[in-house]
């Protein structure tokens, strides 16, 4: 999709918003660190990414609405009629009700992410989930839209697998089978039709993969494990309350995996598969993670899996062992 030229970017203090990532050219050309004029579009990331629009009118009275149901008579009528949602949360909070705040506030996030990774996903959604929660958690969501994915470009090294019983894993046919069939066993998915991806060791998304902490503590602390059995089972930490951040891209994008297949070549470099089924748990109260069951129990997100084929190179696999 071609990026609208006569569009600007804000964030939410109104500041021109611009991407970092050197392959987004298109967005770079366009949001020259603030010098560009304003024009028609006066939507922040936030409110692209979760589908602002006229609607949210109504959405705003309605979260206005719950904030005065939490003040009760406290909300007098010069603050039910002036006083801005900003202050009304203020003054919840002043009146000791942080607790009943925060639980509309979990409720309004759950609606906001439903609907950007939902009804309203599209290539806006896709942009700024990158920037703000990373790129493999952009990505991996991007990927269970199936034919509306976004942006292909994160799938271009991998080969796409048919089942857990094409050829192309054949030697993963069993463990595969049970994996999906456990992870799966939630939602009404024929696990016959449940295609897979692998990402192939040169991917963009491996080569994130070895650089983060988080999977480099997993190797770190289970060596013993990878030495002499070749595989154990890790997951990736959730940093901060709800984990929406990129310090979280793994968490999000894949969770807890499995890792199998492990050797050290004759040069010292460590081989070694992950494993993951893109699903969502509905026992987690992370709203990412619940907005996300809804939509694949309603059929909007597909279920897949993945392979990421990783080498470690010994000077890496030295560090991190050492």
């Amino acid at each position: 999709m071609a990026f609208n030229k006569n569009k600007y970017l804000e964030d939410e203090d109104n500041q021109i918003f611009f991407s970092e990532d050197k392959d987004d050219e298109d967005l770079n050309n366009i949001l020259l660190k603030g010098k560009i004029e304003k024009t028609e579009l006066k939507e922040s990331p936030s409110e692209i990414l979760y589908g602002k629009s006229k609607q949210d009118d109504i959405a705003d009275k309605e979260y206005r609405n719950n904030l005065l149901n939490i003040l009760g008579d406290i909300a007098t009528p010069a603050k039910i009629l002036y006083a801005t949602n900003k202050q009304l949360e203020n003054l919840i909070q002043t009146n000791g009700l942080e607790k009943e705040l925060e639980q509309i506030k979990d409720m309004f996030l759950q609606k906001g992410i439903e609907a950007g990774i939902g009804n309203n996903y599209g290539y806006w959604s896709n942009k700024f989930a990158k920037l703000g929660t990373g790129k493999d958690t952009a990505g991996m969501l991007d990927l269970a839209h199936g034919i509306n994915m976004n942006d292909r470009d994160y799938i271009k090294d991998t080969i796409s697998i048919d089942n857990y019983d094409d050829p192309k894993v054949s030697s993963d046919k069993e463990y595969l089978k049970d994996k999906i069939s456990k992870q799966f066993k939630d939602y009404d998915f024929d696990i016959n039709k449940i295609k897979g991806y692998y990402f192939k060791s040169d991917s963009k998304s491996v080569q994130r993969l070895i650089e983060n902490k988080d999977f480099q503590d997993m190797i770190k602390n289970h060596k013993d494990e990878i030495i002499k059995k070749g595989e154990f089972s890790g997951g990736f930490k959730k940093h901060g309350k709800w984990g929406l951040s990129k310090e979280n891209n793994f968490h999000n994008a894949i969770g807890k995996a499995d890792f199998r297949n492990a050797y050290q070549d004759k040069d010292g470099n460590l081989h070694i598969k992950m494993y993951d089924t893109y699903d969502f748990n509905k026992d987690e109260d992370s709203p990412l993670i619940k907005a996300g069951a809804n939509k694949m129990e309603k059929g909007e997100l597909k279920p897949y899996f993945t392979i990421h084929d990783i080498i470690i190179p010994k000077s890496k696999l030295d560090e991190i062992w050492k």
